[in-house]
């Protein structure tokens, strides 16, 4: 009796067992991954942290023509300064500084005369006008002068702000371009045909 009791308790044990190793079994999620499929992944995370990146903030040996003409456009100077050229920057901005200066003037002028002509015209007699030395057509020829004046500054001060933008696209393009100090002159005979009597000097440029 002893005998089939421990038996029967031995038999409980290892059925408790068998059905807790099922149970951990079925509740362990294995996901198999194919070893391409890390190699690429780590593929692309190493394009995106080096050559990307290089790329656009301009760690590579050479600049982006593209990416000096959009800063340049966007910020007069931050392509001379992506394209390390950091003295042609106060050059930028004295142009600039000079066409904001003509701008400012001209309109001041332009909105002095303008004021005058109209208080001119206007048929009040309390209305006191500027310039009183001058007459109707003087004022008038100064107010249109100013005027000529301002726009033209305003269309040069749009130019230079692209003449920079494309300054730095065509800098950054002429940094690729191999352009050394080795380059020689040097004369050879012509013997090709000599023993006819013919000779001659040949020139050729190595680079």
């Amino acid at each position: 009796m002893k005998f089939i009791t421990i038996l029967l308790f031995l038999i409980i044990i290892h059925q408790a067992v068998a059905q807790t190793d099922t149970v951990i079994v079925k509740d362990v999620d294995i996901t198999v991954v194919d070893s391409t499929e890390i190699d690429t992944t780590i593929s692309k995370v190493k394009f995106l942290s080096k050559a990307h990146f290089k790329e656009i903030f301009g760690k590579e040996k050479y600049p982006n023509p593209k990416l000096a003409f959009v800063l340049s456009l966007a910020v007069p100077g931050a392509g001379q300064l992506y394209n390390k050229k950091y003295w042609k920057i106060p050059v930028v901005y004295a142009g600039l500084g000079g066409l904001v200066f003509a701008i400012n003037y001209n309109t001041e002028n332009y909105h002095r005369f303008r004021d005058s002509y109209n208080a001119r015209i206007d048929n009040d007699v309390e209305t006191i006008a500027e310039f009183p030395e001058l007459s109707d057509a003087a004022v008038l020829s100064y107010r249109n002068k100013f005027d000529k004046r301002r726009q033209q500054v305003w269309l040069g001060f749009f130019a230079v702000w692209l003449l920079n933008s494309t300054e730095a696209f065509i800098d950054a393009h002429l940094m690729k371009f191999d352009v050394s100090d080795d380059l020689t002159l040097q004369i050879s005979p012509y013997l090709d045909g000599f023993e006819y009597g013919i000779g001659g000097v040949s020139l050729g440029f190595l680079f």
